[in-house]
C-alpha cells in the first residue's frame, strides 16, 4: 500500500480534466492514482499503527461501525493510542 497525496492528485489544472458527479464528488481515473507519486512520512508521531492503537486486537479493528481484519502494521486516521 502506498500513501499518495489527494491535494497533489486534484489541483486545479487536474480537477478540470477529471469527471465531475452529480453529488459533487469528483472521480478519477484508476491509472492517474496509480501514476500519484507517494507521500513521504519518516519518524511522524502522529502515525498510529494498528499494532498501537485502542481499537486493535487479534489482527481485527473495531474502528468503523462493523470488524475488519489489519495487519499490525497498518494505520487509519481515526486511530487512537492506547492509554
Amino acid at each position: 500500500m502506498r500513501l499518495i497525496s489527494a491535494d497533489r492528485l486534484l489541483t486545479d489544472r487536474m480537477r478540470s480534466m477529471y469527471y465531475h458527479l452529480p453529488n459533487g464528488d469528483t472521480a478519477v481515473p484508476i491509472i492517474d492514482i496509480e501514476r500519484a507519486p507517494a507521500v513521504e512520512i519518516l519518524n511522524d508521531e502522529r502515525i498510529i499503527r494498528c499494532k498501537s492503537c485502542e481499537h486493535y486486537a487479534d489482527s481485527m479493528c473495531s474502528n468503523l461501525w462493523m470488524l475488519h481484519a489489519v495487519s499490525p502494521e497498518d494505520y487509519c486516521s481515526r486511530a487512537r493510542l492506547r492509554t
